[in-house]
């Protein structure tokens, strides 16, 4: 079943104050994402991956193009509609203490996104999905009353990741989620985000610059460079064989250390 469409997407920046000139970060692009497909999204810094990625996303309107979620448009929603369809998609930030309130317990920080999205639910029933869901991210030995600003970096990215699943989703778009952890802790959210699509079929749009995780979660991969997408297939066909030389440049530097038929990803 295909959940996500983009069609066009167009979106270009002042590239200074008062200046006529424009930065174009996302250049005509088009994809499809099917329900509980993993796609990596991958590039160098300031390829465009974020910009397009908000815009797949429903936070950040295209100049021009168009985005569904299961055939609906969600920039031609009225603002109540775009609420409702929204509790659909979520987006897990790069660094979570940028959108954590280090004033809010763990309690609040996901109260607050029930009481957003389902006013009508009862406390109780909050409660439950409350501990529910940090049972699921392996964050239920951990005191709800305790301030997010006092959670360790790696108890903040899965409190990310809990108050995005909290509502359920079809479609997450992880951006750049692993670049602030060493490698444990990069490995540890990789195999709970891993666990969490086996058991929800939610499908993800993995951005990131670091290719050589992309074979533990993703089934296909798209390569994006100024604002296009220069080449994107199936991925362990794409690691082993891209076609394009930016496609090949980025293989090499990423698998370097692995044999020259390319690594062998491991089913997701």
């Amino acid at each position: 079943m295909r959940l996500i469409e983009a069609f066009g997407l167009k979106k270009s920046y002042s590239s200074r104050e008062g200046s006529q000139a424009r930065h174009v970060a996302v250049d005509d692009v088009s994809l499809t994402i099917e329900k509980g497909e993993s796609v990596a999204l991958v590039g160098e810094t300031g390829s465009g991956k974020s910009t397009l990625g908000r815009m797949v996303a429903g936070l950040l309107a295209p100049d021009e193009g168009a985005v569904r979620l299961a055939g609906v448009d969600l920039y031609t929603l009225s603002r109540a509609e775009q609420r409702r369809i929204r509790r659909r998609i979520q987006w897990i930030p790069q660094m979570p203490s940028s959108t954590l309130n280090p004033r809010y317990t763990v309690y609040q920080t996901l109260d607050e996104v029930l009481v957003t999205h389902y006013p009508s639910l009862p406390r109780a029933e909050r409660g439950r999905r409350i501990e529910r869901t940090l049972r699921g991210v392996g964050l239920d030995g951990v005191r709800i009353s305790r301030r997010t600003g006092a959670l360790s970096i790696g108890q903040q990215q899965r409190l990310a990741i809990c108050r995005a699943l909290i509502l359920e989703p079809d479609f997450v778009i992880c951006d750049e989620i692993t670049s602030g952890l060493d490698g444990c802790l990069e490995l540890q959210v990789l195999e709970l985000l891993k666990a969490i699509r086996a058991s929800t079929e939610v499908a993800y749009l993995f951005i990131t610059h670091n290719l050589s995780i992309t074979p533990f979660l993703c089934d296909r991969l798209i390569v994006f460079r100024n604002g296009r997408i220069v080449e994107e297939g199936e991925l362990q066909e794409l690691v082993k064989t891209p076609k394009k030389d930016y496609s090949k440049k980025l293989m090499r530097a990423a698998f370097a250390h692995l044999p020259n038929t390319g690594p062998q990803p491991s089913k997701p």
